[in-house]
């Protein structure tokens, strides 16, 4: 049984016997994931002063970076080196400074570093939901504008046997959309949260770093491994590169117990794989129709089809097997939860569009 779903009051035993060893060595192990290496990432390349400097190199690359919630911070490290190549300049040193230029609220944590080769922006939170526009200034050399699209705060003590409460937090406790079956390089989004062992209940007073550690598998998982933050924790674009039986490491700074999760990367083309066993979901990939079919024996009650945030994007109520219409979304991985008329536990899939 994938330990996503493993039942919560399972887990005190499970952790019992290696507490101790955890606790050792939890400090050494959060220092190694927050900083990752740039030059040692896909995609990324490093020189010395030959390299030409055109501008700002981010560890995103698209226009518009995609932040997870109100209240958290998404790590993210800069450097100078070729924009084309993103080759970074090893051998460059300078003032950085992150100013707002506009949005709905506002932006706290530390603005300004020196980079050394590159650095990192490790506590950066904005106070509302909205777009903001980020003026990034290196040594008044080089300017950019970088564009935070910040998603609203989804409701994870919905998702909690018995909801939320305020402090006694000792223990990660993990979410993810789907069963923990992924296609390679497809978005596996999971967000972490802590609860009390002793009630059952996510403690909303989290307020620290969150980590995620590879610990087994035949290749790599990428992405963003850390988090800072309130509440809890959504780790949005985490991939695999290669198929294969992966575990992977659920941590948060204090004393704090971490959780481990299995995650089983598949071919994008074995998609039929990637759903409950209840589930008939055809065409998948799909462009623009998919339609949902359950067994014969059950009835679908409703339908929630969720983002890689977590978020729900689209409700169905009273279906029966329905044709989901999908060309207004965006090409990517989307999670869905089918609720059978009679059971409270939804049944798992996964749509793929092109």
């Amino acid at each position: 049984m994938n330990s996503l779903e493993v039942i919560m009051s399972k887990k005190k035993s499970k952790r019992v016997v290696v507490i101790s060893l955890l606790l050792i060595f939890f400090g050494l192990s959060l220092t190694a994931q927050y900083n990752p290496h740039p030059c040692s990432l896909p995609g990324v390349n490093c020189g010395g002063s030959e390299v030409s400097r055109t501008g700002i190199i981010y560890s995103f690359e698209e226009d518009t970076f995609e932040y997870p919630s109100v209240g958290t911070s998404m790590p993210f490290w800069l450097a100078i080196g070729d924009l084309e190549t993103r080759t970074v300049d090893t051998t460059y040193a300078g003032p950085v400074v992150a100013n707002k230029i506009s949005g709905p609220g506002n932006m706290q944590g530390t603005l300004a570093y020196t980079i050394s080769k590159y650095t990192y922006y490790n506590d950066l939170i904005f106070s509302q939901e909205g777009i903001y526009k980020v003026e990034v200034s290196v040594a008044g050399s080089f300017k950019d504008t970088v564009t935070f699209r910040v998603r609203e705060e989804f409701d994870f003590c919905a998702e909690v046997p018995n909801g939320c409460s305020t402090g006694g937090g000792d223990a990660v406790y993990p979410l993810a959309s789907n069963g923990g079956i992924i296609p390679v390089d497809a978005i596996f989004p999971i967000s972490i949260g802590v609860y009390n062992r002793a009630t059952m209940q996510l403690d909303t007073n989290f307020f620290n770093f969150g980590y995620l550690n590879q610990l087994s598998g035949p290749g790599n998982m990428y992405g963003t491994l850390s988090m800072y933050g309130k509440k809890w924790l959504t780790f949005p674009d985490v991939r695999f590169d290669t198929e294969g039986t992966y575990r992977v490491e659920l941590s948060a700074a204090g004393n704090i117990i971490p959780d481990t999760v299995t995650i089983e990367v598949v071919p994008t083309t074995s998609v039929k794989e990637l759903n409950n066993s209840r589930l008939n979901i055809y065409p998948n990939p799909a462009h623009d129709i998919v339609n949902i079919k359950v067994n014969e024996n059950d009835i679908m009650d409703h339908v929630l089809i969720y983002n890689a945030f977590g978020q729900i994007i689209s409700s169905h109520q009273n279906v029966g097997d329905r044709l989901l219409e999908i060309s207004s979304l965006p090409a990517g991985v989307y999670f869905v939860r089918v609720f059978m008329v009679g059971e409270s536990s939804p049944d798992k899939g996964i749509i793929i569009k092109k």
